[in-house]
C-alpha cells in the first residue's frame, strides 16, 4: 500500500523522499483499491494550497477507471518521470499512449511541469493540448511557487 498523498508530501518537504520517490507514492493510488468514501473527502487546506501537484494528480486519480500495476509502471509513472526529467522526447512518446489522453491526467502532468519550471514542457503541452490552461486551479497554484526564469516567462507571456 502506498502513502497517502499528505503522507508521501510531508516525506517530500521533510526530505524524507525525494521527488521521484514522491511520484511513486502518489501515482501508485491509480492502481490501488479506492473507497468510495475517499472520493467526497478533501484535503486540508494546508496540502491543498501547498500541494498543487498532489492535488492535480488526486483529481486524476479520482476521475480515472483503478489501472493494472503494469499499466502504471509500464505508461503512467514514466509519463510523469518524463515531465519531472524534462525529457520532452520521452514526454511526446509517453503521450501515444491512450491513457495519457485523459483531461486530468494532461491536467496534472502541466501543472507538474509548472512545479518544476519546465518551461519546455509546459509549452509543449499547452501547444499541443489547446484545451489545457494555465489558469486551472492547481497549475496556478504552482506557477506562484515556480522560478520565473526567462524561458517561463515566455510561455507565461505567450499562453
Amino acid at each position: 500500500m502506498s502513502l497517502c498523498f499528505d503522507q508521501a508530501y510531508t516525506a517530500l518537504r521533510n526530505g524524507r523522499i525525494s521527488y521521484e520517490q514522491y511520484l511513486h507514492e502518489v501515482l501508485a493510488n491509480f492502481a490501488d483499491t479506492r473507497h468510495a468514501s475517499h472520493a467526497l473527502l478533501k484535503r486540508s487546506w494546508e496540502f491543498s494550497i501547498n500541494d498543487p501537484v498532489g492535488n492535480s494528480i488526486r483529481e486524476a486519480v479520482l476521475s480515472t477507471p483503478t489501472v493494472s500495476h503494469q499499466d502504471l509502471q509500464t505508461h503512467l509513472l514514466p509519463l510523469y518521470l518524463s515531465v519531472l526529467h524534462s525529457s520532452l522526447p520521452s514526454l511526446r512518446h509517453h503521450l501515444s499512449h491512450p491513457m495519457a489522453q485523459h483531461k486530468p491526467i494532461l491536467r496534472s502532468l502541466l501543472t507538474l511541469a509548472a512545479s518544476v519550471s519546465s518551461a519546455q514542457i509546459l509549452h509543449y503541452l499547452l501547444s499541443a493540448h489547446p484545451t489545457l490552461s494555465l489558469q486551472e486551479t492547481n497549475t496556478s497554484l504552482a506557477l506562484s511557487y515556480t522560478r520565473r526564469t526567462a524561458p517561463m516567462l515566455d510561455v507565461l507571456y505567450n499562453h
